[in-house]
């Protein structure tokens, strides 16, 4: 009888250690994927920011070229007054 009691228990208890290790291993799942959406979402984030420096940078670009432009255009005006 004691044994049988013990039998059942030493099962039940194995049994609770394997659930609680599969507990375990779907939350280090859950941990991961929740790591790897917060990296993509940092990555999202940062390629946001270089873009929008990118896009500041190509507006200087066009001011200097728009400046230059004017320029070149007065000097040039010369031309057609003569």
């Amino acid at each position: 009888m004691i044994e049988s009691v013990m039998t059942s228990f030493t099962a039940k208890t194995e049994s609770l250690k394997r659930s609680f290790d599969e507990i375990a291993e779907s939350i280090s799942s859950i941990t991961s994927a929740i790591d790897e959406g917060v990296k993509g979402v940092n990555n999202a984030a940062s390629s946001t920011q270089d873009l929008v420096n990118d896009m500041d940078k190509i507006k200087t670009r066009m001011d200097d070229n728009k400046r230059i432009v004017g320029e070149l255009d007065n000097e040039t005006a010369i031309f057609t007054k003569i």
